[in-house]
């Protein structure tokens, strides 16, 4: 659907896959080039895990998996595709990367979420170090630190007895038009 719409801008297509695992990434890359793909001008990295628990009982398993989408798979997705971004790229139309971070990753909460917090400064400082790798390949890398909004990771916070809104400046989740 977010394809479709897109295509009316220019051409989109979308071709979902695994951004779980360094393998599904490699499988992505080879199915788009085996389309015969050469260029790929906008990436957006939006994967999102996270995991919850009080400090005491939050487990070492909390840790892998989140680093892994939050942080290792944008890496690997940007690492993959840099053929295609260059091959897009020119001086005066960079191609782009945007990455999804939050507010999560500037700001202490008290949502413990220690390992989403965590991995979300990771992958800020992540696109700050690869905006200067990429810059002289006419690639730009930005991350995005969007608040909150109602999506199925978040649905346990969208509960008004847990008072999220109450410390949203806007007093409700980021709608689709806030996050365009």
């Amino acid at each position: 659907m977010a394809a479709a719409e897109l295509s009316s801008l220019g051409d989109c297509r979308a071709l979902p896959g695994d951004a779980g695992s360094p393998e599904g990434i490699a499988d992505l890359a080879a199915r788009l080039r085996k389309q015969g793909e050469r260029m790929v001008q906008v990436l957006v990295n939006n994967a999102g895990r996270t995991w919850g628990a009080p400090f005491e009982s939050f487990p070492d398993k909390a840790w892998p998996g989140v680093m892994a989408v939050n942080v290792q798979a944008p890496f690997r997705m940007i690492q993959e595709f840099l053929p295609e971004l260059e091959a897009a790229a020119s001086m005066s139309d960079p191609s782009r990367v945007i990455n999804i971070g939050s507010v999560a990753g500037s700001n202490v909460s008290d949502l413990q979420a220690y390992s989403y917090g965590a991995s979300k400064a990771a992958i800020h400082f992540l696109g700050r170090q690869l905006a200067a790798e990429l810059a002289p390949r006419n690639i730009t890398v930005n991350t995005l630190a969007p608040g909150y909004f109602p999506t199925d990771m978040t649905a346990h916070l969208q509960d008004e007895d847990v008072g999220l809104a109450k410390k949203i400046p806007l007093r409700r989740m980021g709608s689709a038009a806030d996050i365009a």
